[in-house]
């Protein structure tokens, strides 16, 4: 992953698919530098973004009925 924590670009065109209400907050120090990150279910680009990330956040888990 090279930027993991980046936010997806302005003019990527997400699907807008609702994954559902789950959401987290990511903070802490990645390679020397703070981060802060606000996943969310709420279109393609986001769930895609959550599951790349989801191993950070316990219990959730792709796939899963509450993913």
């Amino acid at each position: 992953m090279g930027k993991p924590f980046a936010l997806p670009r302005a003019s990527a065109a997400c699907t807008q698919v609702y994954g559902g209400p789950q959401q987290a907050t990511i903070a802490g120090i990645y390679l020397g530098q703070r981060v802060f990150a606000s996943l969310a279910m709420n279109d393609g680009c986001q769930i895609a973004r959550f599951k790349k990330l989801g191993f950070l956040v316990p219990g959730f888990a792709p796939g899963s009925p509450n993913s």
